[in-house]
């Protein structure tokens, strides 16, 4: 790799002192490559050589969270609207050729792969100005969506109040990704800074770096009774809302679930009795798991075939689950060490459950919120309004997924006898907690003067709503961002247009010369690659002119649809 990167680079004889390398472990691979290059005794880079290291979209989020606000092209400058997996486009048409190669001798199979990318070689460069053409219609649309979105999101009063400071945390993040990735960990301002409490993994942890001796398993025990209610409530929604008529995917889908989810519980149960005691008796509630209260978030257009139904047979996702908040005892009552222990650890568990449930709550309700705000309330015709509310529906979804947990928590935490400081903390969730109201995005927006927001933005920000400032921040400079790479892919698009003129042009002039030198069919075969250059040369000419109509015709056009929809506003 180190062989191939360095070679690539120094192929233009210094010329190019600014370098985006994309590489699917850059997070890694970066670290130590300049300490290679300056030890070894092969390779070598010109002085100045500034590189940016990168991770393609489709990998990116394979990585651990810090990666994306780091690695992602959407935050390099200079990037444009890029991917970053060119090589993986070329699977398709090589898989089809595999069938062939499969029985090739090496060196057969080496030249039918080289003919095979020769030919996507040649097709791209024939195909060239129409891509470019239609690519940059597509671009020129979202940088004018881009540009709209982030002068409103400016119009904010509490964007504008932080709007200097926050573009200063930009500019140094920027900076330290230059100085050679020393400081990379400033990227992080494109990611939310907000201090959470401790989740179920934290809890988790730190009960079994506690266990010693008979005692050790059990949080693990625990763990998973947690883990199989929160996929009972999964299996249970998806049942529910597979619809009266479902299809033979979904049902063989809905069966797999249940047959995984199954085989989970008997071997629960089985090792309950290792750490239950005898004779205890258990009272399983199992009115969280078919709440219908989470299944409608939004009042919005139905979907086809979404009918939501009753399930009332006992199916692994309605099956009890022998934990210690389902004990029917009083728990005053019950003096055994071994039990009150599991209590006590089940309880430090729950909580860490609805402290992740809030978490992802508040996150989820925020981007509802922003989507009612600057894509719903826009949308002006029939396709995009759909897409909306597609958005839409898949953010209510999580919510509905977060409530039931969080619900599902909440209501153990007070079996198991809960303190009444925690319970008030961890109030009880209603609908009207989880409303996608203005005041959680935009708090000068009319009507929001007397608006408070809900009591699950103060659990973990002692009573101030610093996620929403959080959310606002991100927002805004991510919006930054993209506006940038926006403009970044309609110049080079525009730049593309122009070096394949060139090419073309250069190509022909190539051809011109050794038709000159040549005689006979050498120099009728020249003259034809001759035509064949300008004729590629002249296409390049006419796609940079429709560039400029293209431009003109959209900006026009969306002009137009501005005034008539600020006429049908006053009238």
């Amino acid at each position: 790799m180190d062989y191939a990167f360095v070679n690539a680079v120094n192929y233009w004889n210094g010329k190019v002192q600014t370098v985006l390398l994309l590489y699917d472990i850059n997070c890694q691979y970066h670290k130590n490559l300049r300490s290679r290059i300056d030890t070894s005794k092969f390779l070598t880079l010109a002085d100045g050589t500034k590189i940016y290291f990168g991770i393609g979209l489709f990998h990116v989020h394979g990585h651990q969270d810090v990666c994306f606000c780091r690695y992602a092209p959407s935050f390099i400058p200079g990037a444009g609207q890029v991917d970053g997996e060119l090589i993986e486009t070329l699977w398709v048409p090589l898989n089809e050729a595999s069938g062939s190669t499969r029985a090739m001798s090496t060196a057969y199979r080496q030249e039918s792969l080289d003919m095979i990318m020769n030919d996507s070689n040649w097709k791209k460069m024939v195909r060239l100005v129409e891509a470019l053409v239609r690519k940059y219609q597509k671009t020129y649309l979202g940088l004018l969506e881009a540009r709209q979105s982030h002068t409103l999101l400016c119009e904010n009063d509490v964007i504008r109040k932080h709007r200097k400071d926050w573009e200063k945390q930009v500019k140094k993040a920027l900076d330290a990704r230059e100085q050679d990735m020393k400081n990379i960990g400033e990227m992080n301002i494109y990611d939310t800074d907000t201090e959470k409490l401790p989740g179920k993994a934290v809890v988790t942890f730190r009960l079994v770096s506690e266990e010693t001796g008979l005692t050790v398993g059990r949080t693990e025990w625990l763990t998973e009774g947690l883990h199989i209610q929160e996929t009972q409530l999964s299996v249970s929604t998806f049942a529910r809302k597979m619809g009266r008529n479902p299809s033979l995917e979904d049902e063989t889908s809905l069966v797999q679930q249940r047959n995984r989810l199954q085989i989970r519980i008997e071997d629960f149960q089985i090792a309950a009795s290792q750490y239950l005691p005898d004779g205890v008796k258990f009272d399983w509630d199992d009115s969280p798991l078919h709440d219908t209260q989470w299944d409608v978030i939004d009042e919005l257009p139905e979907e086809e075939n979404a009918d939501v139904i009753d399930i009332v047979a006992l199916l692994p996702e309605k099956q009890p689950i022998n934990l210690p908040s389902s004990l029917i005892e009083d728990f005053s009552d019950m003096d055994h060490p071994r039990l009150t222990t599991l209590m006590k650890k089940e309880l430090q568990l729950r909580e860490g459950q609805a402290n992740d449930a809030l978490n992802d709550l508040r996150l989820a309700v925020s981007q509802r919120s922003v989507l009612y705000r600057t894509t719903v309330r826009h949308a002006r015709n029939y396709d995009k309004n759909t897409r909306a509310h597609a958005q839409v529906r898949t953010m209510s979804a999580t919510i509905g997924k977060a409530s039931r947990v969080y619900s599902l928590a909440r209501k153990a935490m007070k079996a198991l006898g809960a303190p009444k400081k925690l319970l008030e903390k961890y109030k009880e969730l209603s609908p009207a907690d989880l409303k996608a109201d203005t005041s959680a995005v935009d708090f000068n927006a009319r009507g929001t003067r007397h608006a408070n927001l809900s009591w699950i933005w103060s659990v973990a920000s002692d009573d101030e709503p610093k996620e929403m400032l959080e959310m606002d921040r991100v927002n805004f400079i991510r919006s930054m961002a993209r506006l940038a790479r926006w403009e970044e892919e309609e110049e080079m698009l525009r730049c593309e247009a122009k070096w394949a003129r060139r090419f073309f042009k250069y190509q022909a002039e190539r051809w011109t010369q050794r038709g000159e030198n040549a005689s006979g069919g050498g120099r009728a075969y020249a003259m034809k690659k001759v035509d064949m250059w300008e004729t590629f040369a002249g296409g390049a000419e006419k796609a940079i002119a429709r560039m400029e109509r293209l431009q003109k015709s959209i900006t026009e056009e969306l002009a137009d649809i501005e005034e008539e929809a600020d006429e049908e506003e006053r009238y």
